[in-house]
């Protein structure tokens, strides 16, 4: 995918490679990574000191500050005695990881061939794998039964979740590039983008059905109408051959009266109602879900001892109830930032000829509007391989931004 000048070892996308399969892999690649990727800043920071001159303030740093002094007076005031308060602030490292994935994006180069490359065959396995087990009827490390796919990570929400970011930023970058690349390579990254959605759509998970069509809409009513309404129609004929030919794809679109759905609507309520319990700094930031069983247990409430503990389905619901509305402030206010960030950037870029970074940019604005409406049905930003992948994308756009992304020459494959 990318190349380092010299011809020392590629170290920086070697790491960067590793931390994003990682992502859907193991979460032990991840951080193992990420962790090289620190060390190497740190060694860099005195050795090449001039590497840093362009690592400035993002300029939204305020906010990461304040949603995590947030949540520490919330741990402080409203959390109980036992409330797994370091646990919680460690996962506030992604704030570190941001600034180290904004540097590693610096430090190599792209284009937009290798990137292609980079994703047909790097994600091929994993969901090759993913969709052998679902047709098996079981795991073949687990040896659990599956109705579903749950790939690597053992779980259908992560497997979702994460590969539906990566599956929209491919299908950006192959549509958008498709007239620099060869046609043998376009025909196999193609396939491997088919067996990518196949991947995800047979997680059987609504939200991700939802998020993947509506930000898919969205950005290529950006790009190109007429694609648009070529993608309607053969959306409409792949979902309408699915309802008459998939009894799992029928009972899901079903599934949506309240008495099935009503453990998430409880759920919902619950939250709220933490929420007007604690409205200023919430429960404590993770407490909605290790204290849920008081609430059950409460006369209004009254579940029995099995019922559902779980989060709201919802990441703002989320945020509100477990760092109240001080919370919920900071986070929008940093979230929404690097959405805000990556429009400005690709409307600067309209009046170039499509170049690498308009690339980027539009395939980072379809995987942050993907991940928004992924975040209204799940707390997508809590999971830690899922909000990496977000990390990613925040630390290219800011890139972009600061015009620190280096193209290498064209390179036939």
């Amino acid at each position: 995918m990318v190349s380092l000048s010299g011809n020392r070892f590629k170290f920086w996308p070697f790491c960067l490679i590793g931390a994003l399969v990682g992502t859907v892999v193991s979460q032990t690649v991840l951080d193992i990574c990420t962790t090289l990727m620190c060390l190497h800043m740190i060694y860099d920071y005195f050795k090449t000191p001039e590497n840093f001159k362009k690592m400035k303030r993002i300029g939204i740093e305020w906010a990461f500050a304040a949603y995590f002094v947030v949540v520490l007076l919330g741990f402080y005031f409203n959390a109980s005695p036992d409330a797994e308060v370091a646990a919680s602030l460690a996962k506030f490292s992604w704030v570190i990881n941001l600034y180290i994935y904004i540097y590693a994006f610096s430090r190599i180069e792209m284009s937009p061939q290798k990137l292609i490359c980079f994703f047909a065959f790097a994600f091929l396995l994993p969901n090759a794998y993913a969709l052998a087990t679902y047709f098996a009827g079981f795991d073949f490390l687990t040896q659990n039964y599956t109705h579903r796919i749950i790939g690597l990570v053992n779980s259908a929400t992560y497997h979702a979740h994460a590969n539906a970011v990566l599956l929209v930023f491919m299908a950006a970058v192959l549509w958008l590039c498709r007239e620099k690349i060869s046609r043998r390579l376009f025909i196999f990254s193609f396939v491997s983008l088919l067996i990518f959605a196949l991947s995800v759509f047979l997680t059987h998970t609504r939200g991700i059905w939802i998020s993947v069509f509506l930000s898919s809409v969205f950005s290529l009513a950006l790009v190109n109408r007429k694609a648009m309404y070529v993608f309607l129609a053969l959306a409409c004929l792949a979902l309408s051959l699915a309802y008459i030919f998939s009894p799992r794809f029928k009972e899901r679109v079903h599934q949506t009266n309240i008495e099935q759905n009503s453990e998430r609507i409880n759920l919902f309520k619950l939250n709220v109602q933490i929420w007007q319990e604690y409205p200023l700094l919430g429960i404590g930031y993770g407490e909605n879900l290790r204290r849920n069983r008081e609430y059950w247990d409460r006369p209004e409430w009254n579940m029995p001892e099995d019922y559902i503990t779980s989060h709201a389905h919802n990441q703002f619901l989320n945020v509100l109830a477990t760092t109240g509305i001080l919370g919920l402030f900071f986070f929008s206010s940093f979230y929404f930032y690097f959405i805000r960030l990556n429009w400005k950037v690709v409307q600067s870029l309209r009046s170039q000829d499509r170049t690498l970074k308009q690339v980027l940019a539009l395939a980072c604005l379809w995987a942050q509007v993907e991940f928004f409406l992924a975040c209204l049905t799940d707390v997508s930003f809590e999971y830690a391989k899922i909000r990496a992948l977000l990390i990613f994308v925040w630390a290219l756009i800011i890139n972009i931004q600061r015009d620190s992304l280096k193209e290498s020459p064209h390179v036939a494959v």
